[in-house]
């Protein structure tokens, strides 16, 4: 199933490259694909975690096909919750796993990417400026906790966890780009193509870590 996943997000990206209208129709079946793949073909860990943080992220595509500043916060929140699931689960399998510890390295490149982008943002921020930096601070602690567990474990899956984790942050930092500062070329199209591999990637690495065997 993952294959035909992987087709119709190739088809909904061509589609988005052509500059033709299909979120209202496409946007709101990506997400839900991947919940269909985890439960057809459960882990053995963290079910109700991943799909949950799954559910949230569609909430979130759903709330974001409007410009409304309401929905923007809905969306946004969503997403957040998703963040707080997926990086739940990141620390839950550091605690089962391996004695947790701070690798004071990747922290230091997570901070200092977040102070300097969030400095880049600032001014442009307005109203949005808490809820903003509460999010970017969230998605952080889940990158963190993905490299921290990839590092402890240095097993494939979580590598892909980590690179599901590392393009959840670009993709939002360019659509924080496109909204606050200005719009770009294709910055729709880079969004999502970047979001769909990060969800993709952070699914296939849980369930390659946990299927049943």
């Amino acid at each position: 199933m993952g294959r035909a996943i992987l087709l119709f997000y190739s088809v909904y990206l061509v589609l988005l490259f052509l500059e033709l209208e299909v979120d209202t129709f496409l946007k709101p079946l990506l997400i839900p694909l991947l919940i269909l793949f985890i439960l057809l073909d459960r882990p053995q860990q963290f079910l109700s975690l991943i799909v949950g943080a799954l559910v949230f992220s569609t909430l979130g595509d759903v709330f974001l096909l409007s410009d409304a500043e309401l929905f923007f916060m809905l969306g946004l929140g969503s997403f957040f919750i998703a963040h707080i699931l997926y990086s739940w689960i990141f620390s839950a399998a550091l605690r089962r796993e391996f004695a947790f510890k701070v690798n004071p390295w990747p922290l230091s490149i997570i901070l200092t990417y977040l102070i300097v982008f969030l400095g880049y943002l600032w001014a442009s921020l307005g109203e949005l400026l808490i809820p903003v930096v509460a999010y970017a601070f969230i998605i952080s602690t889940m990158l963190f906790l993905a490299w921290t567990w990839h590092l402890s474990a240095q097993k494939k899956s979580t590598f892909i966890i980590l690179m599901g984790a590392l393009l959840f942050v670009v993709s939002d930092s360019l659509l924080a780009i496109s909204l606050f500062k200005s719009s770009f070329y294709m910055d729709h199209f880079w969004v999502m193509l970047t979001y769909l591999a990060a969800q993709f990637l952070l699914i296939h690495g849980l369930w390659s870590r946990y299927r049943l065997t």
